[in-house]
């Protein structure tokens, strides 16, 4: 931790918070959690504001690009102050508020939004790592369109009439393309940040959670921990999984592979919105092995 000294005050700032990111139900929840067994690590809720502020369409993002392109001129304009220099001074009090309440440890964001705006992540927050989780799209799209059918309908309804539903927890269509272009956007800040984004498929870490929770904490360049794999170990929740569990508002996939239980109109769906994504992230070898699996 860093100290700074701000009027009688002293704050605090994570030099090198962790981001973990990827599409909703990939599984940034539960690898988040996990991650925050190691006793340098804490993690809390979603930290939905950034997105609404900062985002590609957020207020701050708009009103810098106002101010800074205004005819009368401006205090930003005057001053020379980038958009970098600008988002670095927000993080510093971003930072220093979450910092406030993780005792002390390095905090972990765990919203899969910031995929869609990771690179703003980075200049407002100059020393954060990313983790993102990438799992097979099919499973994703299983998961999300399924995510409420616990729900009383009264409450799902209460939900819908308020504008929480998300999108693509109501329509196909949507899922598929949510998982497709919020797993590229990480992919693709992944393979341009090497030095801070590292892509972690979900299904590798079923497989060996050991080797695969070690690597992420050589790349995140926190000391070995058997405390994140024996974790995720014993708190599966996804459908290949042998446990399952709920993990906060996350429900478990009941079957192993879910899109044996599409019908021939979802399978269509998918394959022409995320097929060629799915393929290309090696899920598939090619678009037409994912249609013959369909037949």
């Amino acid at each position: 931790m860093e100290t700074l000294p701000i009027d009688s005050r002293v704050l605090q700032i994570c030099r090198n918070p962790i981001f973990v990111i990827g599409s909703p139900r990939s599984g940034t929840t539960i690898s988040a959690v996990a991650l925050s067994q190691h006793p340098d690590f804490w993690v809390s809720d979603e930290t939905f504001f950034m997105h609404a502020l900062f985002g590609v369409d957020g207020r701050v993002e708009r009103e810098i690009d106002r101010l800074t392109s205004r005819p009368g001129g401006s205090w930003l304009r005057r001053e020379k102050v980038s958009r970098e220099e600008f988002l670095s001074y927000l993080g510093v009090g971003l930072n220093a508020l979450i910092t406030s309440r993780s005792e002390g440890k390095r905090w972990i964001d765990h919203t899969p939004i910031h995929a869609l705006m990771a690179e703003v992540l980075t200049s407002m927050f100059p020393g954060a790592f990313f983790i993102h989780i990438l799992r097979d799209g099919r499973r994703v799209v299983h998961s999300m369109v399924h995510l409420f059918d616990k729900l009383p309908e009264e409450k799902r309804e209460n939900m819908r009439a308020r504008g929480q539903l998300p999108n693509w927890s109501t329509n196909f269509r949507n899922a598929c393309a949510t998982w497709r272009k919020m797993t590229g956007s990480a992919l693709d800040f992944c393979q341009k940040y090497p030095e801070r984004g590292l892509t972690v498929r979900l299904e590798e870490l079923e497989r060996d959670p050991v080797e695969g929770f070690g690597g992420v904490l050589e790349f995140l360049q926190a000391e070995p921990s058997d405390s994140p794999s024996n974790y995720f170990e014993s708190h599966r929740i996804n459908s290949s999984f042998s446990k399952t569990v709920t993990v906060g508002d996350l429900v478990p996939d009941r079957v192993s592979e879910p899109w044996e239980t599409w019908t021939a109109e979802q399978k269509e769906i998918f394959a022409e919105v995320a097929g060629n994504a799915l393929a290309s992230y090696g899920f598939v070898r090619t678009e037409e092995e994912l249609f013959q699996s369909y037949a």
